[in-house]
């Protein structure tokens, strides 16, 4: 059972999360500072998959060169990866964020690619 200091902790979490992934995608100063406090590759992943994701799921065209931004990062970190773990390959990611985004043509026509 969860102790009320614990739940108070992970809910103080979330709401940072939150806090951070909203300033990011509006700032790329904010984007850039918080990935270089991301001490680990996974940790800067699950930052960019959060970003992309939150930017694609809201569909506002004019914040897609972030998202575009985000992508390009993660398939560089993606180089760099031998053993994916429990964050799941950035192949099956991309394929999936592809297939559940695969009509927004300005995001992928600014990336360079079609799903």
């Amino acid at each position: 059972m969860e102790t009320k200091q614990a739940k108070l902790a992970a809910l103080g979490s979330e709401v940072l999360a939150k806090a951070l992934l909203n300033l990011a995608e509006r700032s790329d100063q904010a984007a850039e500072l918080i990935e270089r406090l991301l001490a680990s590759s996974d940790e800067k992943i699950l930052h960019l998959r959060a970003l992309l994701d939150s930017i694609l799921q809201r569909a506002q065209s004019k914040y897609y060169h972030h998202g575009v931004r985000y992508l390009r990062k993660l398939d560089h970190l993606a180089l760099k990866i031998q053993d994916w773990q429990n964050l799941g390959s950035h192949e099956a990611y991309k394929a999936a964020v592809a297939e559940q985004h695969a009509r927004k043509r300005s995001f992928w026509g600014q990336y360079g690619q079609r799903p």
